[in-house]
């Protein structure tokens, strides 16, 4: 096939485009109006043990203690960070990441390890982690999307379309994030079948990456003309080996 010398493109398309993991296919408009609810009462759940939410659900103590969270993982910094002596009080462990939502941001090189290591630790006593930042969308969005397919061998697409059923379109939207992320399924062998195979997530065929690249650049400078075509989707080096291969995995 077209795409056999670049293994990447497809589940990069297939995660920007709107379409391609559209919840809301195949479902009525009351079922939608419901879902979207559901995605703005955060936390939302994509695991028994593994919650997402944003900062302000963070600090809602009682809230936390009702849905048995015993673990909270903060990944963006000390201004989303919730009442510790709260969490202290409530028998809560917690622990922040300095993380930042951009561009050349390395985000899982640098905190899937100790990420990894915190969710092992709450889950080996019976624990349910909460895994937030500002508005649980991409730092905590891209952590927990790793943390589901490592945890429970779920493939790439599969888990992106989980967090986007739970938190909605937005999530995932750093397109930086969403490149590391598909590195990461690569090298854990989670890419899961291509979009257009009878078993992918995904039954459409991407387009041509020059095609789709030419489209994103013009997209970006608003040029749309046959000159935007000589660009190229950019993509991340390679992110470093996970020492996580070895660890133990445990399914939902």
């Amino acid at each position: 096939m077209w795409y056999e010398h670049d293994l990447e493109y497809p589940y990069l398309w297939a995660l920007r485009s709107k379409a391609a993991l559209d919840w809301r296919r195949g479902l009525s408009t009351l079922d939608q109006r419901n879902i979207v609810r559901r995605q703005f009462a955060l936390p939302v759940e994509l695991a028994p043990w593994l919650w997402l939410g944003d900062a302000a659900c963070a600090r809602d103590v009682p809230r936390l203690e009702a849905l048995g969270v015993t673990h909270v993982l903060n990944v963006a910094g000390q201004g989303a960070r919730g009442p510790v002596a709260h969490y202290d009080a409530a028998g809560i462990v917690h622990q922040t990441f300095e993380a930042r939502d951009s561009a050349k941001y390395r985000m899982l090189e640098l905190h899937l390890d100790a990420a990894y290591a915190f969710v092992a630790a709450a889950r080996a006593t019976g624990g349910r982690i909460l895994i937030h930042c500002f508005q649980g969308l991409n730092r905590s969005g891209v952590l927990a999307a790793a943390l589901l397919m490592l945890e429970t061998r779920t493939d790439l697409l599969r888990a992106v379309a989980r967090l986007r059923r739970q938190r909605g379109d937005e999530s995932l939207s750093n397109k930086a994030f969403q490149a590391q992320l598909v590195d990461l399924a690569k090298h854990e062998g989670l890419l899961g079948p291509p979009p257009g195979h009878p078993n992918s997530r995904v039954s459409e065929d991407p387009p041509p990456r020059s095609v789709f690249a030419a489209a994103a650049a013009a997209a970006a400078s608003g040029d749309t003309s046959a000159a935007a075509a000589r660009w190229r989707l950019p993509f991340l080096a390679r992110i470093r080996t996970f020492a996580v291969a070895t660890l133990s995995r445990r399914s939902i």
